[in-house]
């Protein structure tokens, strides 16, 4: 369902950066861009806000018997992620803390019925992080996304240095930020997730890196494609 920007005040969520011109999509519980423009292409490097998507922290020992029980592959180290059938991306970020990324197929609806059945204060060594408010989430693809970053991040995130089921836990920008791999075989893009309220200046920062390789913004319904 298409929205515009008079709809924000029925969402309890805060908005996505505002961008001019931009066709937006109504999740329910909040809105996303789902387009820039009427025609979007990906091509040599392209950036999307996903920071609306469902996203949540999970901490504990008994974290990875919790995700186990929602048929959810649990990588088999810290800083490695795995992708389930569905969709959903998990992250191991230490050996007892996961972070859960929406399915696009599903517009992050499971993560999101998740968060609201698990306990919230510790209850059998389990820790819910609400990662909700906490990080943004941007998502960087096309086959110059490891130029571009090389330009704001030290870590070396070429293809052949980095993997599609790889984290690092690093400086974008001069920001702390988890960069993932979108655990696909034939990896083509970045998570990006770091602290919100730095959303409008990374993603400054980032087109402006794009621009020599005539990258641009896309939305929701060009990255789901």
């Amino acid at each position: 369902m298409t929205a515009n920007l008079a709809n924000l005040a029925n969402h309890p969520e805060r908005a996505p950066l505002i961008h001019p011109h931009a066709a937006f999509l109504d999740l329910g519980h909040a809105l996303i861009v789902d387009r820039h423009k009427e025609t979007e292409n990906l091509g040599e490097c392209a950036l999307a806000d996903l920071t609306n998507l469902p996203r949540l922290g999970l901490r504990g020992p008994t974290a990875a018997q919790r995700l186990l029980a929602e048929s959810l592959p649990i990588p088999d180290a810290p800083n490695r992620l795995a992708r389930a059938p569905s969709g959903e991306t998990l992250l191991r970020l230490s050996r007892t803390e996961y972070l859960l990324l929406g399915s696009f197929a599903d517009r992050g609806a499971r993560v999101r019925a998740l968060e609201s059945e698990l306990p919230q204060a510790g209850e059998n060594g389990l820790y819910l992080l609400p990662r909700q408010d906490s990080h943004a989430w941007f998502w960087l693809g096309g086959p110059r996304r490891a130029d571009v970053m090389a330009k704001l991040c030290g870590v070396d995130l070429s293809p052949a240095a980095f993997a599609g089921d790889a984290i690092a836990q690093t400086s974008v920008a001069r920001l702390d930020a988890i960069v993932a791999g979108d655990g696909k075989p034939e990896p083509d893009a970045f998570h990006l997730l770091f602290d919100r309220p730095s959303a409008a200046y990374l993603w400054d920062a980032l087109l402006d890196a794009m621009r020599e390789f005539g990258g641009g913004p896309v939305g929701f319904a060009t990255v789901n494609g």
